[in-house]
């Protein structure tokens, strides 16, 4: 059951055919013909949200998913800092208060679907910044539009000859560096190619 002020996700279909996933919470509740309710409802059928990179929206509470489902939240503190090297004393410090205070992260949130993340102390960490994170993979998707539709129309671009030249990149080389940055934006037919091959690159060398 929803409540006001619940942060959620909710999918949007684009022109492009991308499936866009949006954070916003949940301010009204609405009626099935998009009205409010003139007294506070106890079974509400749709929301009212006002997400920051799209249109409001008024949708049924069964295509809202809870924001936090998406993420997951670590506070053991050596998976927080895990990784973290000897220029800051292998710890990492928080995200937001790290200009002005050496107060380590305490809470690391990740983002499921993509892997990113951020690491944040206890004062720090609120409901919003799943959405901040939320969004900054929806930015990586957005910015990836044209590699995207690119290796959906020609999956083997990906596996395209590397350049001649010291100074300049070939398309295929670009796209798997954009791939290795951003793997789950990757189109299927194209992630497989890639797979294959990295797999036969290896096999070329140890042979």
């Amino acid at each position: 059951m929803f409540s006001i002020g619940d942060l959620v996700r909710f999918d949007l279909e684009t022109a492009q055919g991308f499936t866009e996933q949006h954070y916003a919470t949940i301010e009204q509740f609405r009626k099935r013909d998009r009205n409010n309710y003139r007294r506070p409802p106890t079974n509400p059928y749709a929301a009212f949200l006002a997400p920051e990179h799209a249109s409001t929206q008024v949708l049924p509470l069964a295509k809202l998913t809870p924001a936090v489902d998406d993420f997951e939240i670590v506070t053991d503190p050596t998976a927080v800092h895990a990784g973290a090297g000897d220029w800051n004393d292998y710890h990492y410090r928080c995200l937001r208060c790290a200009g002005y205070s050496y107060k380590s992260a305490q809470v690391m949130a990740v983002h499921k679907k993509s892997g990113q993340r951020v690491r944040l102390c206890d004062d720090c960490f609120e409901p919003r910044e799943l959405a901040l994170l939320g969004h900054e993979v929806l930015w990586y998707q957005r910015n990836s539009k044209d590699s995207i539709l690119a290796l959906r129309a020609s999956p083997e671009l990906i596996t395209g000859a590397a350049s001649n030249s010291f100074y300049e990149k070939s398309d295929g080389e670009s796209y798997r560096e954009w791939a290795d940055a951003f793997p789950w934006l990757v189109p299927g037919p194209a992630a497989e190619l890639y797979k294959k091959w990295k797999e036969e690159q290896r096999a070329s060398a140890t042979a």
